[in-house]
C-alpha cells in the first residue's frame, strides 16, 4: 500500500508540473472527438510538446506511466489522411507523435466524456491538470468533515481460498478453476485495487482480446453471493474498471 501510495504522489506531482503539455494533448483530443475522427488524425508532434515545456525525460516519463500512447508518424506527402507505425517504449525518435491514452483520458478526467458526451467545442471538455492531480489523488482516499483522510474501502481477493471480498462480506467463491477472472482479480489485488487496470490477458492468436475481456467482465459479474461489486469496460476493450454497487449496511 505505501508503495502504491508512493507512486500516486509521484504522479500527481508529474501532472501538475506537466499541465501546459497535458492541456495541449487534452485540446487535441477535444478535437478529434469534434470532428468524429480517430485521435491520431490530431497526434501532437514531438517538437510541439517541447515547445510546450516538456522535456525528453518528461516524455518517456509520459510513455512508461502509460499516460500517452506514441508512434512515429509515416505520412506519405499528399495523403489525406495520417498515417503512424508502432514504437516501442524506449524509442523517441524526432519524428514521433503522440496522444493522451485510455489511461491519460480517465486521469485526466475525460475517459466518461469519451463514451457518452455528445461532441462540441472542445474547450468544454478541457480538464486543467491540477484538478485532474486532485482527482487521483482523491482517489486513494477519502476524507471526511473533518479533513483527516480514511483509507479507500477496496475489494479483497484472496488467491489461495479463491474469494473475493467487499467490507467483509464473501462476495464471489469460486470452486471451480476460472483463470481467466482469477488473473484479473490477481492484478486487481497487487496493484492496491485501482479504479481500473489494463488488459492482463496474455494475447492468444485468432481470438478477439475484445470480446475476450467482455467475456470475462461479465463472468466476474455473474453468480455473485451478495451482490456489491461491478466490474466494466470502457469501450475500447482495453481496459477493466471496478466500482461499488452500494454502500454496505
Amino acid at each position: 500500500m505505501a508503495v502504491r501510495q508512493r507512486r500516486d504522489e509521484v504522479a500527481v506531482s508529474s501532472i501538475q508540473n506537466l499541465q501546459q503539455v497535458l492541456s495541449l494533448l487534452c485540446r487535441a483530443n477535444g478535437y478529434a472527438r469534434e470532428l468524429h475522427v480517430d485521435r491520431w488524425q490530431f497526434a501532437v508532434d514531438y517538437d510541439e510538446l517541447l515547445d510546450a515545456g516538456a522535456s525528453r525525460t518528461d516524455l518517456r516519463w509520459l510513455v512508461a506511466s502509460r499516460m500517452v500512447d506514441h508512434a512515429l508518424e509515416t505520412t506519405a506527402p499528399g495523403s489525406d489522411k495520417r498515417s503512424f507505425s508502432p514504437l516501442v517504449s524506449t524509442q523517441l525518435p524526432l519524428e514521433t507523435s503522440f496522444v493522451l491514452s485510455d489511461i491519460g483520458l480517465a486521469r485526466c478526467g475525460l475517459l466518461a466524456e469519451e463514451s457518452i458526451a455528445p461532441a462540441s467545442h472542445p474547450d468544454r471538455h478541457l480538464t486543467d491538470p491540477a484538478d485532474a492531480a486532485a482527482t487521483i489523488q482523491q482517489s486513494t482516499s477519502e476524507k471526511p468533515v473533518n479533513g483527516s483522510p480514511t483509507p479507500r474501502v477496496v475489494p479483497e481477493w484472496d488467491p489461495h481460498r479463491r474469494e473475493l471480498r467487499y467490507q467483509d462480506k464473501l462476495v464471489k467463491r469460486f470452486r471451480v478453476p476460472a483463470a481467466i477472472q482469477e488473473l484479473v482479480l490477481n492484478v486487481f489485488q497487487e496493484e492496491g485495487w485501482p479504479d481500473f487496470i489494463d488488459d492482463p490477458l496474455p494475447p492468444v492468436r485468432h481470438l478477439d482480446a475484445k470480446r475476450r475481456l467482455q467475456a470475462t467482465v461479465k463472468s466476474l459479474n455473474r453468480s455473485q453471493l451478495v451482490p456489491l461489486l461491478r466490474f466494466h469496460g470502457n469501450g475500447c476493450g482495453r481496459i477493466v474498471c471496478w466500482e461499488p454497487l452500494t454502500d454496505v449496511m
